[in-house]
């Protein structure tokens, strides 16, 4: 089936699971696990800075396109780590989000292009489970929020065409 990046040309993904992510990451995190919840921790916020360089690298080699998005997980994992860690290491990492959101959308300042940050979800403290809603940031001013992941295959469609 065609995605999103075959129909909108030109795109860039960065880091998108089941799509280009690369899988050391996931293996990092596993191996870190085993080294205990500290290390674990610690391998989150370098995986972080690494999504982060990938996405400046990608902004800087690609300067024409009509999509770009860019995946973090920070939100999960700290949600994850939130019984050992606590509500602190937890705010930590949506501030962070919250930062680099404000950051790229300054260094994007061009509406005619849809440049979208995902994450898969995010963490419900109350219930200490996945959480429905995600993190997400959008460069274009919409009054629209996503119910499922999968409403934004025709969002941007549509944005684009505007």
């Amino acid at each position: 089936f065609p995605t999103i990046f075959d129909l909108v040309k030109p795109s860039v993904a960065v880091n998108l699971p089941s799509y280009n992510e690369p899988t050391c990451f996931r293996e990092r995190l596993s191996e870190a696990w085993y080294r205990g919840v500290d290390e674990y921790a610690k391998e989150v916020w370098r995986i972080h800075f690494e999504r982060i360089n990938d996405t400046l690298m990608a902004l800087k080699s690609h300067g024409d396109w009509k999509l770009f998005l860019t995946y973090f997980d920070l939100a999960d994992w700290a949600g994850h780590l939130y019984p050992v860690k606590g509500r602190l290491f937890v705010l930590k990492a949506y501030l962070e989000l919250n930062r680099l959101a404000g950051f790229l959308k300054r260094m994007v300042e061009d509406d005619a292009t849809v440049f979208l940050i995902m994450s898969d979800h995010g963490y419900d403290l109350k219930i200490n489970k996945h959480s429905k809603y995600a993190f997400w940031s959008l460069n274009i001013d919409v009054d629209w929020a996503p119910q499922d992941f999968t409403d934004y295959y025709s969002k941007i469609l549509e944005w684009i065409r505007m």
